[in-house]
């Protein structure tokens, strides 16, 4: 590569809600509210949760207005850009590295989708842990991808899903991201 790979910076609040709990999206949506105030370059938000994804551009549309952007290649390094994961690790490479990148929700597949319902079928007959052959590598494997910008400029990682801290698989993809440093 062209640059020396810094270490990302990541930050998991340690009481964050699970994302089942019925209050979740709300607490999601004043935590962004507050984290992007204090950016002082690009900040992106990344959610596969469709309706998650919408209504947090929404809101932060009212009190930010042009600022914020949904799935659109930013023209100024103060914007606020709403992705899915897909339309990030697609189009990164036509926009500048993001100051930093905040996850609502980790990237694990959805079961709803036919392919993923078919994967996880073969994994049962087999008698094989669908979850941790089949959905935890899918999911590190996007995470990795949509992170890799920030080590251009040492940039900040914010993941705001409860399952990241609360959940053993979750610590794991916590250390999967190297080289990074946790921060509070």
């Amino acid at each position: 590569s062209n640059f020396s790979e810094k270490k990302i910076l990541i930050y998991v609040p340690p009481r964050q809600m699970l994302p089942n709990n019925p209050l979740f999206s709300q607490e999601i949506l004043d935590k962004c509210k507050k984290l992007v105030v204090f950016s002082k370059g690009l900040t992106l938000i990344l959610s596969d949760n469709v309706n998650l994804k919408i209504k947090l551009a929404t809101e932060l549309a009212s009190k930010l207005g042009k600022r914020v952007l949904l799935e659109t290649i930013p023209t100024n390094n103060y914007q606020i850009l709403c992705a899915s994961f897909d339309w990030w690790i697609k189009n990164s490479c036509l926009v500048k590295s993001p100051d930093q990148i905040i996850i609502p929700l980790l990237p694990i597949p959805d079961m709803m989708e036919p392919i993923n319902g078919i994967n996880v079928s073969y994994y049962k007959k087999q008698a094989k842990d669908w979850f941790r052959e089949f959905l935890l590598p899918e999911a590190i494997e996007k995470l990795e991808k949509s992170v890799s910008p920030l080590r251009k400029n040492a940039g900040k990682l914010i993941i705001l899903d409860g399952r990241a801290n609360k959940r053993k698989w979750g610590r794991l993809i916590l250390k999967g991201i190297q080289p990074s440093k946790q921060i509070n």
